[in-house]
């Protein structure tokens, strides 16, 4: 049910409110087909100076009845719909509370589901995925594509809540999965089974890491790709410190299925230098500190970027931010423009 605000002269009877609030319910269900049970609706009640307002503009006089609905719908149901729904909507208006057509304004505004958030932080979009994917789950017929709504839902649920129920029917038989080999569980992984090894769990398990959590900051939906952004915290079992870093994912699509996906990051571990007679225990020189923190680069999409339909990025506008902890504990953090 689109989300309706109504606003009116201050002093109507509850009997008034309630018969306006019906008959924009009433036309709503006969227009745009919305359940009759999902009523959202905000009603105004202005004082006469809270309310200016042209009385002869594009229509008869309007008198002190005029009445404004604002319908915020997340599907553009075409110019066609929204005419039938006002012309709808001032009949009803009519024939119950007594409200006539020119006392009525109607503002109809369109917003994408990720606009808006009912209950719970839980985006639009997410809600709709879920409840396709649900009523698609209680069907004996396996899915054979799905939306791109309904994967990038899946992918947050993946990194966010190691959720492997509902991207595992999206991957390919063929799925193929690369994770660079300088980490201590890179490799190539190649099916859905595959997948859930590796997911199943903190990638490199206990052995690498004493803790390990991550986050998503944005999915961007491309042709044919998705880029996963994320924002990891560690504690690295080799340091037993704490470590806050970024790396992507990068999902191919084909034909509504996942076909492939690579993780873009490097973690070689620093350079040793000899100390010198100055130089405090642990503590590394400026060149091999910089030298260390550039290859262990993070690539973090933060702008417009494009990539190629194969597993090569073609960078644009990029920020790479890399962080680490040096031999004495500290964390250092750099950032590093790159284009092309």
């Amino acid at each position: 049910m689109p989300f309706v605000e109504i606003s009116l002269a201050r002093g109507k009877s509850a009997e008034h409110l309630e018969a306006v609030s019906r008959s924009v319910r009433d036309a709503l269900v006969a227009e745009l087909k919305a359940d009759p049970e999902d009523i959202f609706q905000l009603i105004h009640q202005h004082d006469p100076h809270e309310r200016v307002f042209s009385r002869a503009f594009r229509g008869d006089p309007r008198s002190d009845d005029w009445t404004v609905f604002r319908i915020t719908d997340t599907a553009d149901r075409g110019t066609g719909v929204r005419r039938r729904l006002c012309k709808t909507l001032v009949r009803l208006l009519r024939e119950g509370p007594g409200v006539e057509p020119a006392d009525v304004s109607v503002l109809i505004t369109v917003i994408p589901p990720d606009s808006f958030s009912f209950a719970g932080g839980v985006l639009g979009s997410d809600a709709e995925a879920a409840e396709a994917l649900e009523a698609a789950r209680d069907k004996s017929a396996a899915r054979t594509a799905y939306t791109g709504a309904e994967m990038t839902y899946a992918l947050s649920g993946l990194f966010e809540r190691r959720d492997l129920d509902l991207i595992l029917p999206m991957l390919r038989d063929d799925f193929l999965l690369s994770v660079p080999t300088s980490l201590p569980y890179g490799g190539e992984f190649t099916g859905p089974e595959a997948f859930r090894g590796f997911f199943s769990g903190v990638p490199g398990g206990a052995e690498v890491w004493e803790s390990f959590s991550s986050s998503v900051d944005q999915i961007l939906e491309g042709d044919d790709h998705f880029t996963v952004q994320l924002t990891n915290t560690a504690v690295p079992k080799a340091t037993g410190k704490k470590l806050v870093f970024h790396n992507l994912w990068l999902f191919e699509t084909a034909d509504g299925t996942l076909v492939s996906g690579q993780l873009y990051a490097d973690t070689p571990p620093p350079p040793r230098r000899a100390r010198g007679p100055d130089s405090p225990r642990g503590q590394r020189s400026s060149t091999a500190r910089r030298a260390w923190l550039t290859r262990s680069i993070t690539a973090v999409s933060t702008g417009p970027s494009s990539f190629a339909p194969s597993k090569r990025v073609t960078l644009s506008c990029w920020r790479l931010t890399a962080t680490a902890v040096d031999g004495s504990g500290s964390s250092i953090t750099t950032d590093i423009a790159v284009s092309g």
